[in-house]
């Protein structure tokens, strides 16, 4: 949602000197952002502060090839990095190569470090890591081989991620074989991102005679970012065509089919081609190509979900050689999150992917588009549900830790009640579900409340034994915990309780924790956090807040029933929280893994009178 958007909206519900109030309190959060945003840096230099609660959780070392914002912040590193931060844990990463890229983004990075490795010391990680962190290694670099041995000094989980094929072109800056073995050899267990990957893979293993789990962990989407359920406006320089067709990512190579492309352009010059990417190593060839052949530049990856939904066809014109067949490209992710129809080669991983038409030829792209098949948007959902950043992190997680993660601490199993508020029965039996399918590690009660006696009667007919309904004035809570949550949110992994959990442990004063916050100035005026209140990847919570939403807010039993709340049939957000405040402490946390699974869609009527 853009920034007008959301004052408009804001401005509906409140008056003028409320809203000019919580602008500025936006401006203020964002200068905060970038006063602390640089592309490299060793530490975070955060003073110790007593409202600031620290991460303790493992921490996640990453080698990756290139910077965080390489491709506007879109390729596997980047997304692995941003997912672990979003489930907790503190983020450190040291890139191989510098950015080749004509333009830099100055990227909000959520990493504890961010550098380059010729610019940090073995000394200096080595006093960072610590027994069963975890390391992740993406690219079998000569300068990594220093930081692979402190790595096996200090005990650490090391997992080793082949993501493409550094025997060819690809590998001329970044292919040492020592390197390799070392990392197969050191490796708790091996990724393949690609199926052809973890065959080459299980090839060197079997050279040296080593065995390991090799996994076949194909790149993924972050499903947040790329709905189709948002409301997005046109960009202003996308071109629109009979057909509109976009592609994204590098735009160089050997392995770009630019003779595909020209071939299609030139027999349909009412189709328009929308090119997102660097131009720089290209400028020579673009002036020779057809002239509905369009040029956007790089991106940033927060814009790209717009062009996606004006567009109706997204491409991927990868040659299938010694280079593309090797490759999961993410795009395609990114494609069918959004509902695309997609035009591909015959790359032998997206062979079967929803609404992907693959074909090495113009013609058969051109038959595609003529048929006009619709969009399967059940059988993209379905994919995307099993293929995002988090199921790829929670496998890696889940594989590194084993038994050591199944359950989460006594103090916390069987011990925690978690009350759903449901009044629309299919929203309400997605929030059940999903809090069903990920109980394994918390063994928590679900208790469900309803001034809806149909809704009710209907889940207790469906859920029987696995949940409790309740009325909302009577609500018996056996557990020290409980947390309310909206039946509109939905649990995206299986250990979306860590984070509030880490607080209460760590905490004395803990009374409350929530993931949506509330600033109240002098006046007694509310304003709610915009997109988050700024939080240092290094810290988990914060305590500097006014007030916390009821929604997503978990206490103590003893602490509810203390403020006389517990049989009340009226919960108000701001007043509940306060009065938990009045007790103990009330800690901000937007580390919850649950989304919102309503989300408006507005942008339909926009679309058809843009085309």
């Amino acid at each position: 949602m853009g920034a007008i958007k959301k004052i408009r909206n804001y401005k509906k519900s409140h008056s003028t000197k409320e809203t000019i109030g919580w602008i500025k309190n936006a401006f203020l959060m964002k200068l905060r952002k970038m006063k602390n945003n640089k592309n490299d840096y060793k530490s975070l230099n955060i003073k110790d502060n007593e409202n600031l609660l620290f991460k303790s959780n493992h921490k996640v070392f990453i080698f990756a090839n290139v910077p965080f914002y390489d491709i506007g912040g879109g390729q596997r590193s980047s997304q692995l990095a941003k997912t672990f931060n979003k489930m907790g844990f503190p983020v450190y990463c040291i890139y191989a190569l510098k950015s080749a890229e004509s333009k830099i983004y100055n990227l909000e990075m959520p990493l504890c470090m961010h550098v380059n490795v010729k610019r940090i010391s073995v000394d200096e990680v080595r006093k960072l890591m610590s027994k069963n962190d975890l390391a992740i290694f993406e690219a079998p670099v000569g300068d990594f081989a220093s930081f692979l041995n402190v790595a096996k000094e200090k005990e650490l989980k090391i997992v080793y991620e082949n993501i493409d094929n550094w025997e060819t072109s690809l590998g001329n800056e970044v292919f040492n074989k020592e390197v390799l073995d070392d990392l197969i050899k050191s490796s708790l267990f091996v990724v393949g991102s690609a199926k052809p990957l973890v065959k080459q893979l299980e090839g060197y293993m079997k050279e040296l005679n080593v065995k390991k789990k090799a996994l076949y962990l194909a790149n993924a989407v972050d499903e947040e970012l790329f709905s189709p359920l948002k409301g997005y406006s046109k960009p202003d320089d996308m071109v629109i065509g009979k057909k509109t067709l976009i592609y994204y990512g590098s735009l160089w190579g050997s392995w770009f089919d630019w003779d595909l492309i020209t071939k299609l352009a030139n027999k349909h010059p009412e189709y328009s081609f929308n090119m997102i990417g660097d131009t720089q190593h290209i400028v020579d060839f673009m002036k020779k190509l057809p002239e509905n052949i369009h040029f956007l530049g790089l991106k940033k990856q927060a814009d790209l979900p717009a062009y996606l939904e004006y567009s109706d066809y997204a491409m991927i014109p990868f040659k299938v050689d010694e280079i593309g067949e090797y490759v999961s490209p993410l795009k395609i992710f990114e494609y069918i999150s959004m509902e695309k129809k997609v035009l591909c080669t015959k790359l032998p991983d997206v062979i079967g992917y929803p609404n992907t038409y693959t074909g090495n030829t113009y013609l058969e792209w051109e038959k595609y588009i003529e048929d006009n098949k619709s969009v399967d948007k059940v059988a993209s959902k379905d994919f995307i549900l099993h293929n995002n950043w988090r199921s790829r992190v929670t496998n890696i997680y889940k594989e590194a830790y084993g038994k050591e993660i199944e359950k989460c601490s006594k103090e916390f199993y069987n011990n925690i009640s978690i009350i759903v508020y449901g009044e629309n029965i299919e929203s309400t039996n997605n929030c059940i579900n999903s809090l069903i399918s990920n109980n394994n590690r918390y063994n928590y009660d679900i208790l469900v409340y309803s001034n809806d006696n149909e809704i009710k009667k209907k889940l207790e007919k469906e859920y029987k034994d696995k949940i409790v309904v309740v009325d909302k004035g009577n609500i018996k809570v056996k557990t020290d915990y409980l947390m309310f949550i909206n039946n509109e949110k939905i649990v995206l992994h299986e250990y979306f309780l860590d984070p509030y959990l880490e607080v209460f442990s760590k905490k004395e004063n803990v009374g409350a924790v929530g993931n949506y916050g509330y600033l109240i100035d002098d006046e007694q005026v509310v304003y709610p956090i915009l997109d988050g209140y700024y939080m240092y990847p290094s810290v988990i919570a914060r305590s500097d807040i006014h007030a916390l939403d009821t929604d997503c807010i978990m206490t103590k039993k003893d602490i509810f029933e203390k403020i006389g709340y517990i049989n009340e049939k009226k919960y108000n957000n701001i007043e509940l929280s306060q009065k938990i405040k009045e007790k103990k402490g009330i800690y901000y946390c937007p580390y919850l893994g649950v989304a919102n699974t309503f989300l408006e869609n507005n942008n339909k009527n926009v679309k058809k009178s843009v085309k």
